[in-house]
């Protein structure tokens, strides 16, 4: 039985290997499918030949009602719409609306599935119309001219860098700028920028994660770890990137990895602190039985944000053939609660007396002061029972005082006398109970 059981196992291994080999060899075949694809797109892009002369565009229409749909087509084009625009775009004579086109395309709304059609569409317009190329560059470097103001919103400026640096990625690994040289530098001070405006917070991520995966493998000259490991088990070389030079692929990787370092960083930090939170409602829970619901509430949204920042970062160190950082799991000791509580040194109580914190032992602010502000005995005990300088007339003076009145006030030294007497037994008493 045992035996049947371990060919079964040795036979189930074996389908699973044949089944990653050749799924290992169709992966390496359409990488350089793919790639070799690329190339030759490029080096038409680069080298157009045989573009038309004015006899052609006279056959084509150019009259301003069909140019100027065409022109408000580009502005919203998608995937779906690819086929019918190159049809349309065959029959029309551009030849005046071609700074229309170019802006039309830099200010386009498209969505990430719509970056095909875009491309294909300036591929199009540039082998047709050789001032299309500089004019969609110089209409680009006005788009995006000025850096980022962290004042804008969040979302503009996500999809602004996420669509622009995408489109001018691709249309440079395309070929569409014959300028080569000015386009690299305005995708680097793109991505510069989004780097820069996001060294701190990293709320920019998807946007560098979006670019990375679509574009690190022909710019940065890196192939995702997971693909060359499973290549490597099989001998299988991958495909050589040879879209851009050597040097311009060294300074968009040493760009993406020196964010993916700075987001490393933020994910130990944010484990710890997650460690940190995890450890206080162990806390909270000893001292007090329950977390409140502003807590719960925060140690959700917190532990989401976390996930989504670890997805994140592993997926970028995937494609970057980066390593991941140690994130150990902690071992929350859970501690018997005294009947006398205890005091953590780590996490002491916060000095602030003007907000209660949640890790407080107090219940409330109310017995906090009870405790921790002592009341002034000067202000509730009378002067009498504490001030020596300040007892009152002396016994002398009293009799002094009685020597001197009239015969006839004869109540008023009573009353003098009685009071003397009585601080006295008040000072006596004092002194038995010091």
């Amino acid at each position: 039985m045992d035996e049947a059981s371990s060919s079964k196992e040795h036979e189930m291994q074996s389908g699973d290997d044949e089944t990653e080999k050749r799924l290992a060899i169709e992966a390496g075949r359409e990488a350089e499918a793919k790639h070799n694809l690329k190339l030759e797109q490029r080096e038409q892009n680069l080298h157009v030949t045989g573009r038309p002369d004015e006899d052609f565009f006279r056959t084509l229409d150019g009259s301003v009602k069909k140019n100027s749909t065409f022109i408000k087509k580009l502005r919203t084009m998608t995937e779906q719409q690819k086929d019918s625009l190159t049809t349309e775009f065959k029959g029309l004579n551009l030849t005046r609306y071609i700074q229309e086109a170019a802006s039309a395309v830099a200010e386009a709304k498209l969505k990430l599935a719509d970056i095909g059609c875009a491309t294909h569409m300036c591929t199009q317009l540039h082998q047709r119309y050789a001032e299309f190329s500089p004019m969609l560059l110089q209409e680009f470097e006005k788009h995006f001219q000025g850096g980022i103001d962290k004042s804008d919103d969040k979302s503009v400026i996500t999809s602004k860098y996420r669509l622009g640096l995408r489109l001018v990625g691709e249309l440079t690994c395309a070929g569409v700028f014959v300028k080569q040289d000015e386009a690299l530098s305005l995708l680097i001070s793109m991505l510069q920028g989004i780097i820069q405006a996001d060294e701190d917070s990293h709320t920019h991520l998807p946007v560098i994660l979006s670019f990375a995966r679509h574009c690190a493998e022909d710019i940065a000259g890196v192939v995702p770890r997971k693909q060359r490991l499973l290549l490597q088990k099989y001998n299988i070389s991958p495909p050589k990137l040879k879209l851009l030079s050597e040097a311009s692929q060294s300074k968009f990787h040493t760009m993406l990895q020196g964010y993916f370092l700075s987001v490393k960083k933020c994910l130990l930090d944010q484990h710890k602190e997650l460690h940190k939170r995890q450890r206080k409602n162990q806390q909270i829970l000893q001292n007090k039985g329950e977390l409140s619901d502003e807590r719960k509430e925060e140690n959700e949204k917190f532990q989401k944000g976390y996930d989504k920042l670890l997805t994140n970062v592993s997926t970028l160190a995937d494609i970057l053939d980066e390593d991941m950082p140690d994130l150990p799991e902690q071992h929350i000791a859970v501690e018997e609660e005294t009947a006398g509580g205890s005091i953590d040194i780590q996490f002491p109580i916060p000095k602030s007396e003007s907000e209660m914190d949640p890790y407080s032992l107090w219940e409330d602010d109310d017995t906090r002061v009870f405790y921790e502000c002592l009341t002034d005995l000067k202000t509730k005990v009378p002067a009498i029972l504490y001030d020596n300088q300040g007892r009152g007339r002396s016994v002398s003076e009293s009799a002094s005082s009685d020597a001197t009145a009239p015969a006839g006030d004869t109540t008023a030294a009573a009353n003098t006398t009685a009071t003397t007497e009585d601080d006295q037994a008040s000072q006596q008493l004092t002194q038995e109970q010091v």
